[in-house]
């Protein structure tokens, strides 16, 4: 006989997360030993409603990012909605038996407005929930011998290879239409930019060292962002011919094509950062990463997939020899993530939802 655990994501944001839907899709309708598993789609409050007619089946809450728990410009509505969804979240714990496991994508909210709210909101959702889930080995150990009385599970973030389609091979007509020369070493920072990835610390690093770098290092930033930063990078930046800033979003199906005409891709972050799906996204299309060592860049391995810095002076050490460096190889690159498949990934999750201890 089977048993049915089914699942309730929250806290996921935008259901066009391709994190989310690889991650669900793989769980929805699979089985582990007894047990068989359904993912539910719902508000919070909803869940409680659902679980009145099934209280014969398991339940999980699997939250992601807690902000969505308090989300709100206002601070006296950010602490409404903290009260309101925990105290949810506390009735479907004693009430219905509900397991909570929360995926620990990051150590803060990034760049959120209430930080003092935020630290107490993520304080309590700690304490309240059965089993964390950490995507980072190192970070896993910490957290285990510091709290020895709470179940943390490490389970790593999937890949991106194929999720945007193959990868492009168009570098030179690419780089031509994004305004490159051929001899370019284009390193790209991919995606939304916000002030938490720290692309402005790269700025200052070209601008410090411009006079001693090789002239052929471009730095590429495509991505959104606000007009009040953009307008601050747009001064930091001050017309450098060595800078391209492309201020628009960037289409899912437009990202292949530019991280087709990438040498390397670079990430900085703030210390609000734990996981990177830039870092794995860069990695999954074969482009080597240059990134702070922090625990979100794990995967990158100096030299197979990338290099690691810990300084201003350190990332310009890197850039001044990256023209003479050996690059890592495109099928190396994409290898070094190939085992972090959703099937595993998922399969690994399921085991977690059952109670089953897993090897780190």
């Amino acid at each position: 006989m089977k048993l049915t655990i089914s699942i309730f994501p929250t806290g996921v944001g935008s259901t066009g997360n391709p994190y989310v839907s690889l991650l669900y899709a793989n769980i929805d309708g699979g089985a582990v030993g007894p047990y068989s598993f359904r993912v539910i789609r719902c508000k919070l409050r909803e869940i409680a409603k659902w679980r009145k007619d099934r209280e014969a089946e398991e339940c999980v809450v699997h939250i992601h990012w807690s902000r969505f728990f308090y989300e709100s410009r206002f601070a006296v509505k950010s602490l409404y909605l903290l009260a309101m969804n925990l105290c949810i979240l506390a009735l479907l714990k004693k009430r219905y038996g509900c397991k909570v496991y929360w995926t620990m994508h990051n150590f803060k909210s990034h760049d959120y407005r209430h930080p003092s709210i935020d630290w107490f909101g993520r304080k309590l959702l700690f304490s309240m929930t059965d089993c964390i889930i950490v995507q980072q080995r190192a970070y896993y150990e910490v957290l285990s011998a510091q709290h020895k009385d709470k179940r943390f599970v490490y389970i790593p973030h999937g890949n991106y290879i194929g999720a945007y389609g193959p990868v492009r091979d168009e570098r030179g007509s690419a780089k031509k239409q994004c305004g490159f020369n051929e001899e370019d070493i284009i390193i790209i920072s991919l995606g939304g930019v916000e002030p938490y990835k720290k692309i402005d610390r790269v700025i200052e690093v070209l601008n410090e060292n411009d006079h001693i770098l090789d002239k052929r290092l471009k730095l590429f930033i495509a991505g959104r962002c606000e007009p009040e930063y953009a307008d601050y990078l747009s001064k930091l930046i001050s017309g450098s011919p060595r800078i391209v800033f492309r201020n628009e979003f960037v289409q899912n199906n437009d990202l292949a094509l530019y991280l087709s005409i990438a040498d390397y891709s670079i990430s900085w972050y703030d210390d609000s950062v734990l996981t990177s799906g830039a870092i794995i996204l860069s990695l999954s299309y074969g482009v080597p990463v240059i990134a702070r060592d922090i625990f979100a860049a794990e995967l990158v391995q100096r030299g197979r997939n990338g290099f690691l810095f810990d300084t201003p002076e350190s990332l310009a050490e890197i850039l001044i020899q990256l023209p003479t460096l050996e690059k890592p190889l495109h099928k190396d690159v994409i290898s070094s993530v190939t085992h972090l498949d959703w099937h595993s990934i998922a399969n690994r999750l399921m085991k977690a939802f059952t109670g089953e201890y897993l090897e780190p």
